[in-house]
């Protein structure tokens, strides 16, 4: 007889171990599938709001003004003017440039403008730049002084395919700058051409945060299941234990 009671107890131990990992293989592959699927989702609602950023800010911008602008800061003789400001570190040198050209207004409003939306939007980046093949001509950075405005930029390489300013979907690269989402809209002047691009990143560290944030919920989750798994375990084993099959 009592060698009948080891055999049952053996039996159940082994078939509730046997339930409590299958338990815990599943809560583990859901766990795994739902963030998974949770991972692409952020990313899509991320590259989804930082494409729209750009399109609703490109709308606002005044594509003749910044053809103005374009003209103005390739030509040499600012080419002249920013060299000297750059030796000497004077921005006030350009600043009294582009007023003397009726310029600095403008530009004034288009940062201004740009610094409200970078706010609204909570962006971590928003700019115009100009894309001549591999390069770009910086016009308007908000979180940039006067030195920069003329600067070229060599494009990154993830964006080596783009030589003009045409639309550039969503896309991750790691730069100078950080780790971020960009999207780029073109600015279009009244006679239909594309004078620069509007440019918005966001800060991939952000859309990290909410892969972590699910990823700690579905941990708990898991655990909570796992815990409740292990106490009806031993619940039935102590039962079983006690009383015949």
């Amino acid at each position: 007889m009592e060698e009948n009671n080891k055999r049952r107890i053996s039996l159940t131990v082994k078939l509730n171990a046997l339930i409590l990992a299958i338990i815990m293989i599943l809560a583990g592959g859901l766990a795994a599938i739902a963030y998974h699927v949770n991972s692409q989702r952020v990313d899509q609602y991320f590259k989804q709001t930082t494409a729209q950023d750009a399109s609703a800010v490109a709308v606002f911008m005044d594509g003749d003004d910044l053809q103005t602008l374009l003209d103005a800061v390739q030509s040499e003789e600012y080419s002249q003017v920013r060299e000297a400001a750059i030796q000497a570190q004077d921005e006030e040198s350009i600043r009294d440039w582009l007023e003397q050209k009726g310029l600095y207004d403008r530009f004034s409003q288009t940062m201004d403008m740009l610094r409200t939306y970078q706010e609204k939007l909570n962006v971590r980046f928003i700019y115009v730049q100009s894309v001549q093949g591999n390069t770009s001509v910086n016009l308007c950075d908000p979180d940039e002084d006067l030195l920069y405005l003329g600067s070229i930029e060599v494009s990154a390489e993830e964006f080596d395919e783009y030589q003009s300013n045409v639309r550039i979907e969503p896309t991750v690269s790691t730069t100078e700058f950080g780790w971020l989402c960009s999207a780029y809209e073109p600015i279009i002047a009244s006679d239909g051409h594309a004078v620069a691009l509007l440019g918005v990143d966001i800060d991939m560290n952000d859309v990290m945060k909410e892969r972590q944030q699910f990823l700690v919920s579905m941990l708990l989750f898991s655990g909570v299941l796992m815990l409740l798994s292990i106490a009806v375990t031993i619940f039935l084993l102590r039962r079983m234990a006690t009383k015949p099959l």
